[in-house]
């Protein structure tokens, strides 16, 4: 048992999650292998794109009602600000790679602030390629929320981009573990180890949708879909959303042979996410399901956070998760 003491200097920084209507933060304390939810809360916002001062306001207030400690914090790059594209350069090695993709994205995604994600190596032999995630958000915006947060009296640490944030929480929550039985039908050689456990990720908002491909520190694939509409209660392989996700798996495919994700999580703060699960299941075959399941990790989490609404907080635990330095696969260009 760890003393008082120890768990106050083992409090991380606060992932601030900045949704279209609200304003979510997570602080985390760690201490070896053990975590513990130190604060949660939330306020009305006017969303990424509203005044500094105003989301400076709800930031501040988020962190108040939450008992938030110290000023660190770790900041989202919401989904709807995000450009991303995938991009497939030369087999590089990794410093030559990052100028490549820096090079590459501000061709293709124009200027502003670049978060990549080294997806890994496809192809064969002299035709093997990198395949890069990246994602570009405006210099506007970025002067806008670290206007925010310094109103708000906190100092940012980093922006991190939603697909990151989720993987990281996919991975604590254990659903990125190849020795859980659910994922036991990933491809392995006779005597290799397991496979890296895939796991695709529907995020749902009022007025956005994103379909995310993971696994364990790596980002495999990300791309916008068309906002979810609300008064449509059973979409079908037609609805807009549903086949353009799965159009997104079937890249993944191809791209990555012989891979395919068994569970697809719903994540974000939308409303109703059923009737796209289901129809999403019923075109793809994943099991579809909303992401729950954190207080089974998370030491002094209540139930809440083992049902479905934890989804609305899935953001900012990855936020909140974030280590101190970037891994190569996940780098601010």
């Amino acid at each position: 048992m760890l003393s008082g003491n120890a768990w106050r200097r083992a409090t991380g920084p606060i992932g601030i999650d900045i949704t279209t209507h609200a304003v979510r933060v997570v602080q985390l304390q760690r201490r070896g292998k053990s975590v513990r939810l130190f604060a949660t809360g939330s306020a009305v916002g006017p969303g990424p794109l509203g005044s500094a001062e105003l989301l400076g306001d709800a930031i501040r207030e988020a962190v108040r009602s939450a008992g938030g400690r110290g000023s660190r914090c770790v900041l989202s790059v919401p989904t709807l600000c995000a450009h991303a594209r995938n991009l497939r350069l030369p087999d590089l090695p990794d410093r030559e790679l990052d100028q490549a993709v820096r090079f590459e994205a501000q061709a293709t995604l124009g200027q502003g602030a670049l978060q990549h994600f080294d997806a890994g190596r496809v192809g064969a032999g002299s035709d093997t390629r990198r395949e890069v995630v990246a994602l570009s958000v405006s210099e506007t915006d970025t002067d806008r929320w670290l206007r925010a947060v310094d109103h708000a009296g906190l100092k940012p640490l980093a922006f991190d981009a939603a697909p990151a944030a989720f993987a990281r929480t996919l991975e604590f929550a254990g659903r990125l573990d190849p020795a859980d039985p659910a994922n036991t039908a990933q491809p392995t050689q006779d005597n290799a180890d397991p496979a890296p456990v895939t796991a695709a990720i529907l995020e749902l908002g009022p007025s956005h949708a994103a379909a995310h491909f993971v696994q364990p520190g790596r980002v495999l694939f990300s791309k916008s879909l068309p906002a979810l509409e609300p008064d449509n209660l059973d979409p079908g392989p037609s609805d807009p959303l549903v086949r353009e996700f799965a159009l997104c798996l079937r890249y993944l495919m191809v791209t990555f042979r012989g891979l395919h994700p068994q569970h697809l999580y719903a994540m974000g703060d939308a409303a109703d996410r059923e009737p796209w699960l289901r129809a999403i299941a019923q075109q793809t075959g994943l099991d579809a399901q909303p992401f729950c399941g954190l207080g089974q990790r998370l030491q002094g989490a209540g139930d809440a956070w083992n049902c479905p609404k934890a989804a609305q907080w899935a953001l900012a635990t990855g936020l909140a998760l974030r280590p101190a330095k970037e891994t190569h696969a996940e780098r601010a260009a």
